[in-house]
């Protein structure tokens, strides 16, 4: 499979989930992570997947596209595991050390998870572009949080 056409899958279909939140009844959204809790388990490998509205569906949704593609042109095995890594750990740790009573939900930890991986591969295999590109999105990133949350 093509790398671009995967990544461009993977990001449709956190949009087929967002438009069956929506147009179906009940939410979704519960299955993200609930800190300590058994019933929020299943949001380890659910919450990357759920968004809290358009906006932040948006927001993710470029990012997401393009560090997938880079990262599948890069090794799409390597990928791969390395998202498999990202989400069970990053979600293990948001379970584990998150504020007990809330509910996490969003890709920003698989970008911010492909974004380490593309630099630490970049490093290793002195491939700059991956690195200048991890640290484009990185800044992308940043600035679209500054300036969303004034």
């Amino acid at each position: 499979m093509k790398p671009m056409k995967l990544a461009l899958e993977i990001v449709c279909l956190l949009w087929a989930i967002h438009l069956i939140n929506v147009i179906f009844p009940g939410d979704l959204r519960l299955l993200g992570i609930r800190p300590r809790s058994i019933q929020g388990l299943p949001g380890i490998v659910c919450s990357p997947f759920l968004h809290s509205n358009l906006s932040h569906l948006c927001a993710n949704s470029g990012a997401l596209f393009v560090l997938l593609s880079v990262s599948f042109l890069y090794s799409m095995e390597m990928t791969l595991m390395a998202l498999a890594y990202i989400v069970s750990i990053g979600g293990g740790m948001v379970w584990l050390l998150g504020a007990p009573g809330t509910l996490h939900i969003g890709a920003s930890g698989v970008i911010f998870g492909l974004i380490g991986f593309l630099i630490c591969s970049g490093y290793y295999h002195h491939n700059v572009k991956a690195v200048v590109i991890s640290i484009l999105v990185c800044f992308f990133m940043a600035v679209r949080y500054s300036h969303f949350s004034q």
